[in-house]
């Protein structure tokens, strides 16, 4: 999303440049008319910018909002914050665990993970679990259901470990 404000804004600060240069050759009623829409469109790429930078910054705050000691202590406020980063982040490492493949049935609005524990509460590491998966079974070649963990650092962003098992979470 923030890589495509950049290329919008980019494209928008490039049309300026071509109304403006076409302005100063037109007379009357056109001219007026095109330094209108160069202004319209100066503002629509610096809203377009601004959104951009909006959008770099907002991880940087919330990470910032955690990093009280009131969040830090409470699970939720932790690792609820990121679980969906968590599940973005963890989901190549789960699925080259699939030695012969791997079906998500989770669905575009749910996150891959229905739970958490802490895996190191003085470091900020948090095991994220879920069984929204299917894995192949190498026997048979039938379709099973898996669970998969997901060891997380938050403060760093990072995946520390993954596991995927076959059967339902416990």
């Amino acid at each position: 999303m923030v890589i495509f404000l950049g290329l919008l804004s980019i494209g928008l600060a490039i049309a300026c440049l071509g109304i403006a240069v076409y302005a100063v050759f037109a007379k009357g009623r056109r001219r007026k008319f095109l330094l209108l829409a160069f202004g319209l469109l100066v503002g629509a790429s610096i809203s377009g910018y601004a959104a951009g930078t909006i959008g770099i910054t907002q991880r940087s705050t919330q990470l910032a909002e955690m990093s009280n000691s009131a969040c830090r202590t409470d699970l939720v406020c932790w690792a609820g914050t990121v679980i969906n980063t968590a599940g973005y982040l963890c989901t190549p490492f789960i699925e080259k665990q699939a030695q012969y493949g791997i079906k998500w049935t989770d669905k575009m609005s749910e996150t891959r993970f229905e739970s958490y524990a802490w895996l190191d509460e003085k470091h900020g590491h948090v095991r994220y679990y879920g069984d929204k998966a299917m894995i192949m079974n190498g026997k048979n070649g039938d379709w099973v259901i898996a669970n998969y963990s997901c060891d997380y650092s938050v403060l760093n962003s990072a995946v520390l470990g993954v596991a995927l098992r076959e059967g339902p979470l416990p």
